[in-house]
This record gives structure tokens, C-alpha cells and sequence, in this order.
């Protein structure tokens, strides 16, 4: 856990990029910009979620809105045009760090998308993929892990994406030069664990909202453009992943940031209106009887967000009670 130097450090990196980006999209554009949306997990925090919040009142962002990674991806593959009929949808972001996915509800004739439920994994990322290479290769080459810079296992990774066998140098922190080689089959095997909870994220999330078809399966995030990825997502459907009328595998990378630019304009407009949803109880801290240690649930795991009213009666613990 970072300390709350570290935690500040990493705050001031976010606002000095969020501001070298905006300030380079203001440069480049002669319209002013009047709307606002930074994208997070689907998993994150309310804590993280007005972290990023204020991050974004510092660089001076107007009108900010906090929207869920996934649903950003759906609004940039979808909302052409209203269906035809309800359509449900199930977006898989899988991140650097994240493993986040969303289950959208499309009504007929409107362009809203009504996220139904959201499953969730903070500790499920590419990053766990590189981790579990990293140690894999430094057993096998006699190196510790550490001393391997992660950037390089990753682009290793990447290029298993492309071809079944790799042979590439690593260069270590103290300039040594380490070639090795690694297959396809050999990530698969590793990152086995991890393709099984995201497909646990898939049943549990299908469960939760009842739906035994889905009409469209969007993945964004650069673990997406891994074949086993997308035939982990596939399998646990039950389906072809070459349906391109099902699956939409293209732009993994930049379908989040599009997404959330084209929902700006989407929320400044008023032209669709996008729900969220809770994914865990908020409540306060209170004592029955000799207990002084409950939670008292206010607002529930599910609700549509943001809960617009809630009322809660809370009295004293004891008669007369006087502190």
C-alpha cells in the first residue's frame, strides 16, 4: 500500500498528464471544450472514483462526469441508431490491471444503454501476465525476476500474439543481455489461472442477470488481442469466436478514450442517457444492542447510479441515551 507521499506523487503524475492531454486537444482544436469525461474500471472505489474527480477539477475540466470503462467501449461500438428490438450486451474491458465487465441492457427503440450489472477483478490485469512470464522466464535463465525490467516481458508477450515461438534478448537493470525464448503455449499454460476467473466474472455476471443469449460481446483492452483471451471469452459463451455478428474483437486499444469523448457529447447534447451501477453496499457503521460494530446497508449492490433519494431513520442505540 502506497504512503501518502507516494499516494500525492502519484496523484500529481495523473493531473500532469490529464492536463498535457487536455491542454494538447485545446491547441489543436478551435471549439471550446464544454464537457468532460475521465473512464475508470467498472470495479473502482467510490474513493477512486472522486480521487479522480478531483484530479480533474484541478486540470480544470468542465462539467466532469465519472463514466465506467466498459460502457465507454460500448457507446464507441455502438449507438448508431436505436435497435429494433431489446438487445443485451456484454462488454469485457480487461486492462493493464483490471478485469472489469459490464452488462448492458439496450431497449427498443432507444439509444440509452441500462448497465444491468457489473463483475469485477482489480487484481486480474496484463500486468498478472507479465508477473507469472517474468518468474517463468527467470527461473528457467537463472535471473532474478527484479532485476528484469517488466516493459520488456510484456512486449515479449505481445509478440506471442503474433507468432506460436519467440526469440528475444532481455536487458537487465545491470546491462546484462539475456536471450531467450518462449512459446505460445507456455504463456497459455501460465496464464492459465487468470483465463479461469475472468471466465468466473462471465458465469457470475450472466447468473446475476438472468440472460442465457447475449446479441452482442465487446472486448476492449490490450489482453484482447491474445487468442486465448478471446477463446476463454468464447468458450465460457458457448460460441464460435469468429462470429463477427456476435464478437467484436477491433479496436481493443483506443476504444475507451473514443468512446468516452463521443459520450461527452452524447451527455452535453442530452442525445442518450447511460446508467451505472453499484457494485457494492454503501452504508454507516452503527450498534444493536451490545454489538457496536454493524453495517447498516443504505444503498444496495445493483441500484442504478446515482441514487437520486434515500432516506434512512437512525435513533439512538439505548433510551436516554445521552453521548
Amino acid at each position: 500500500k502506497e504512503t501518502p507521499e507516494q499516494k500525492e506523487l502519484l496523484i500529481k503524475l495523473a493531473e500532469k498528464r490529464i492536463s498535457y492531454l487536455y491542454e494538447a486537444f485545446r491547441k489543436e482544436n478551435e471549439e471550446e471544450v464544454v464537457k468532460a469525461v475521465l473512464s475508470c474500471p467498472a470495479n473502482a472505489s467510490r474513493a477512486y472514483r472522486d480521487l479522480l474527480h478531483e484530479i480533474g477539477q484541478r486540470v480544470g475540466l468542465p462539467r466532469l462526469e465519472i463514466v465506467d470503462e466498459p460502457t465507454a467501449a460500448g457507446v464507441h461500438h455502438g449507438l448508431i441508431r436505436p435497435p429494433d428490438r431489446d438487445e443485451k450486451w456484454m462488454v469485457v474491458d480487461w486492462g493493464c490491471g483490471t478485469c472489469d465487465i459490464s452488462f448492458i441492457l439496450r431497449e427498443k427503440g432507444s439509444k440509452d444503454l441500462k448497465v444491468q450489472a457489473i463483475q469485477g477483478d482489480n487484481h486480474l490485469g496484463g500486468m498478472d501476465m507479465d508477473d507469472l512470464l517474468r518468474a517463468h522466464l527467470a527461473k528457467r535463465y537463472n535471473f532474478t525476476a527484479d532485476s528484469c525490467p517488466l516493459w520488456q516481458v510484456e512486449d515479449l508477450k505481445k509478440n506471442l500474439s503474433e507468432s506460436e515461438t519467440i526469440e528475444q534478448p532481455l536487458t537487465l537493470y545491470n546491462g546484462q543481455v539475456i536471450t531467450v525464448t518462449a512459446t505460445r503455449a507456455e504463456l497459455e499454460t501460465l496464464i492459465q489461472p487468470l483465463l479461469t476467473r475472468a471466465s468466473e466474472l462471465i458465469s457470475n455476471g450472466l447468473k446475476e442477470v438472468g440472460w442465457k443469449m447475449l446479441d452482442t460481446v465487446i472486448g476492449t483492452g490490450g489482453p484482447m488481442l491474445m487468442p486465448s483471451v478471446r477463446r476463454t471469452i468464447a468458450e465460457t459463451l458457448d460460441e464460435d469466436e469468429e462470429d463477427t455478428k456476435l464478437f467484436h474483437w477491433s479496436d481493443p486499444l483506443p476504444s475507451v478514450a473514443q468512446g468516452a469523448a463521443r459520450l461527452a457529447e452524447m451527455k452535453r447534447t442530452g442525445d442518450a442517457y447511460v446508467t451505472s451501477r453499484i457494485k457494492n453496499p454503501i452504508g454507516v457503521r452503527v450498534i444493536k444492542g451490545t454489538n457496536d460494530d454493524v453495517f447498516e446497508e443504505i444503498i444496495h449492490r445493483s441500484e442504478v447510479c446515482p441514487v437520486v433519494d434515500r432516506t434512512k431513520d437512525l435513533t439512538t442505540s439505548v433510551d436516554l441515551q445521552d453521548i
